[in-house]
């Protein structure tokens, strides 16, 4: 099943007088789980589930324009539910999957009779379906008319890393996909040694953001991310704000005490900065900041620098519901 993370059990520690020790976990709320037991007077048994909080629906706001008003909830991400595969259409009211992704659920991830599927548009609505293998057309039974909205980040993450050779560069992306990063920014370096001319830029773009695609079934986001570039950072410092960006360098502060206001991290070639580039941060007031002592290679870098922006914003997150919650 899908689970939140393994640090949220520990079976250390004394267990209460009446559960034998090492019987015993801290999980989250049972409101995570479906489990069974007595239903409610006015409720059939059988006919109910344990559910997050309610807070996590909302029928209220506009439906996309091919989603009826009314028929969609505010609910988690798609990683909260237990399904064998996720993938995306144009329409998620009338999905129609194309041939490659039925290809992949069929033959390469053999999915059995009623196995659950997430349909995602991309844009943060999704429903659940289950696999079929007599519906020859679609091979999709709906379980429910119900098509969830997922919440998107109140603080959008974006890297902007520099375009590292061969499939080093593929990978980063397909780890800072994994990783929830909403944008990510390929950068032209001055001591950069990957130049893309149109027709290869135009292929090169192509092949990532199908890598981003498939990253982001994999990891169940509701939303796909965004892949532009190449950029200069002078470029970059005319799209963005320059008091949300900051540069990653060995001799900049720790990213660790860092005011949470980032939300743009740049990371540059092996060969670092050039004196230019790093003039032209100072005169733009953009931080530099640290990753640590070590010399990273560039993907390695942008990973790092992915881990902590998440981090940040979930420590953001915790931080706003404290706040309603007081």
């Amino acid at each position: 099943v899908t689970s939140p993370s393994p640090a949220y059990y520990n079976t250390s520690g004394e267990a209460p007088a009446n559960v034998n020790a090492g019987e015993f976990v801290t999980s989250p709320s049972p409101a995570y789980y479906n489990t069974s037991g007595e239903a409610p007077a006015n409720v059939n048994a059988g006919e109910f589930v344990t559910s997050p909080s309610p807070a996590y629906y909302n029928t209220s706001g506009e439906a996309p324009a091919n989603v009826n008003a009314g028929e969609f909830v505010t609910s988690p991400s798609p990683a909260y539910y237990n399904t064998s595969a996720q993938v995306f259409v144009d329409d998620i009211n009338q999905p129609e999957i194309s041939s490659e992704d039925m290809h992949h659920l069929v033959n390469v991830l053999r999915l059995r009779e009623g196995e659950k599927i997430v349909l995602s548009d991309g844009k943060g609505y999704w429903r659940l379906c289950s696999f079929s293998k007599t519906h020859w057309n679609s091979r999709l039974r709906k379980l429910s008319e119900d098509i969830h909205k997922a919440e998107a980040p109140l603080r959008p993450t974006c890297i902007a890393l520099a375009m590292a050779k061969g499939e080093r560069g593929t990978w980063a992306i397909a780890k800072l996909v994994e990783l929830g990063i909403d944008h990510i920014i390929l950068l032209s370096t001055d001591r950069g040694v990957v130049r893309w001319d149109t027709t290869r830029k135009k292929h090169a773009l192509g092949r990532l953001r199908r890598v981003a695609r498939e990253s982001s079934a994999q990891s169940r986001r509701a939303f796909l991310p965004r892949i532009d570039g190449p950029v200069t950072l002078d470029e970059l410092l005319e799209t963005d704000r320059p008091h949300e960006l900051a540069l990653t360098d060995i001799t900049g502060e720790s990213m660790l005490s860092t005011p949470q206001e980032i939300s743009t991290i740049a990371t540059g070639p092996e060969g670092g900065w050039s004196q230019r580039e790093l003039s032209l941060a100072k005169e733009n007031y953009i931080p530099l900041l640290s990753l640590g002592a070590t010399i990273m290679r560039s993907e390695t870098a942008a990973i790092a620098a992915g881990v902590i922006l998440k981090g940040w914003r979930i420590w953001a997150a915790g931080t706003q519901n404290d706040a309603q919650d007081r």
